[in-house]
């Protein structure tokens, strides 16, 4: 469990999903995109207090290094949590310890992820179109727009 203290006073306390679903015979692609989601350092949306602190993400951050993952598809979505929970804000207090990211970096040069996709936990970058459209799902074709039905 980990507990977060807000602004306001208001601490709210979670189960840790690294704990229960992070099993490599039962972890998912839609568990290990979830905990990428919770522990993001960069949101799509939403003010930056919300993000997740940095100790509290290192356990899972650990975690995830220390567990040999079998196939190729779930090393690919390990590296892809933690590049979305490793990378660079510019922020002191998101961003975590170099020496956190360097053993994130290594792990991820170890299991072949490319120099490009490990550019967002060398330096600061926004989320690439690509990137949104891999959390949101598909936009729309161009030139086609929801409205409301009143």
């Amino acid at each position: 469990m980990f507990c977060i203290g807000h602004y306001s006073g208001f601490v709210q306390c979670f189960h840790s999903p690294a704990q229960t679903e992070l099993d490599p015979k039962k972890a998912k692609p839609q568990h290990l995109w979830s905990l990428s989601r919770i522990g993001a350092r960069e949101f799509l949306y939403g003010p930056v207090d919300r993000v997740v602190p940095p100790d509290a993400v290192m356990p899972w951050i650990d975690r995830l290094l220390k567990t040999d993952w079998a196939s190729k598809a779930q090393r690919e979505s390990v590296g892809a949590a933690m590049i979305q929970m490793a990378r660079k804000t510019g922020d002191r207090s998101r961003d975590l310890p170099e020496d956190a990211v360097d053993r994130v970096m290594t792990w991820l040069t170890e299991n072949g992820v490319s120099e490009d996709a490990m550019r967002p936990l060398e330096t600061a970058t926004p989320l690439a179109k690509k990137e949104e459209s891999a959390i949101f799902g598909e936009s729309l074709p161009g030139g086609l727009v929801l409205r409301d039905q009143a």
